[in-house]
């Protein structure tokens, strides 16, 4: 993507007009709400267990999916790539991020004034002018939070769960909101944290600086966060300045050994369509629809995974598996799974995250 270093916005976030502040009380603004059919109703599921899905809700915070070269943050409106993308994330897109937790849970998901992938890629190497656009998403996260905890959540246990920028907000979510809240903390079943990459490090420091909540090392421990990067087996994984958490899915355990790939519960390979940026595009400003498969495919014991250096290496995935598209080549070659976080271990997810609620209700 160095491509992209030299396009995207050209003004100074200062001067950039900001979106108005999101009225979570407008259903229309929740990405995925039990009251709404929506894409995270998608049921996928290679076994028959369910939990009463009235008991527990799960507050998601998806990833970015406003790739607009003309501002920094997403003005938030109901027609176009982004907000296609955004329905593709919590069901048929690549990432199928939301979905997962529907056998057990009510899924809230918000729309939020998202920060442009440009924010990233044009400020690498400056990490205060990445967290000050940042800072003005994460004021949408946290209000529709507490819209959730305050109008909907009814005194319930939740699940926290986010991908990639969402993580980067749920990780300040987590120390100055959940963690800050005794009581809200022990109704926390477990925060699904995952993808954070360079730009949050869930550090030993980080953890410590908490009260209430802490990592998981166990498949049943509750009130506490899992995460993890995935990386290709023999690839080079991402510098940490401090370190970073890294939760075995297969073993649910903090680092650790090489967990076999007959402990894989199974993964769901990509499926649908995705809108992405048009590099042959000067100005950037078209985006593309890529087409994928048209049928969901489970893979069972598909791969092994081992904590290591802060990331969670997997073996090498077939050919067959990424439906080969520009993209997804282009992933493939650079061994960074960061995209199939989730997918990758779908099944895996699906039944911790039924074992942890039992554990938390028992």
């Amino acid at each position: 993507l160095t491509w992209a270093i030299f396009e995207g916005p050209n003004h100074s976030f200062t001067n950039e007009k900001k979106p108005a502040l999101t009225d979570y009380s407008d259903l229309n603004y929740w990405a995925a709400h039990p009251l709404k059919k929506n894409s995270s109703d998608f049921v996928a599921s290679n076994s028959s267990y369910e939990l009463n899905i009235s008991e527990v809700n799960v507050f998601f915070i998806h990833h970015t999916s406003f790739y607009g070269s003309k501002s920094w943050l997403y003005n938030i409106n109901f027609r176009g790539p982004t907000f296609q993308n955004t329905q593709w994330v919590l069901r048929k897109g690549f990432f199928k991020n939301g979905c997962v937790f529907n056998k057990c849970c009510n899924i809230y998901a918000p729309f939020y004034s998202q920060v442009s992938m440009f924010t990233y890629i044009k400020n690498y190497f400056r990490p205060k002018k990445a967290e000050e656009i940042l800072d003005y998403a994460y004021k949408d996260i946290e209000r529709a939070f507490s819209y959730f905890v305050k109008y909907f959540n009814n005194g319930k246990p939740f699940v926290l769960a986010s991908h990639s920028q969402g993580s980067h907000h749920a990780y300040r979510l987590i120390k100055e909101v959940i963690d800050n809240q005794k009581d809200l903390s022990q109704l926390m079943v477990v925060a699904y944290s995952l993808g954070s990459v360079h730009l949050r490090e869930w550090s030993d420091q980080y953890f410590s600086s908490l009260s209430n909540i802490d990592k998981c090392d166990s498949p049943l421990q509750t009130s506490c966060v899992v995460h993890w990067d995935t990386i290709k087996e023999g690839s080079r994984g991402f510098k940490r300045l401090e370190g970073s958490l890294c939760v075995n899915p297969l073993s649910w355990r903090v680092d650790g050994g090489k967990i076999s790939s007959k402990k894989h519960i199974g993964a769901l390979s990509p499926v649908g369509d995705y809108f992405f940026p048009n590099e042959t595009d000067p100005k950037f400003t078209k985006i593309r629809k890529v087409n994928r498969k048209p049928k969901f495919e489970v893979k069972e014991k598909l791969l092994s995974a081992e904590c290591r250096e802060d990331s969670l290496y997997v073996t090498a995935l077939p050919d067959s598996f990424f439906y080969a598209t520009p993209e997804i080549q282009r992933v493939e070659t650079l061994g960074d799974y960061h995209l199939l976080d989730y997918s990758l271990f779908y099944f895996d997810i699906q039944r911790n995250v039924h074992d942890r609620i039992k554990a938390f209700n028992s």
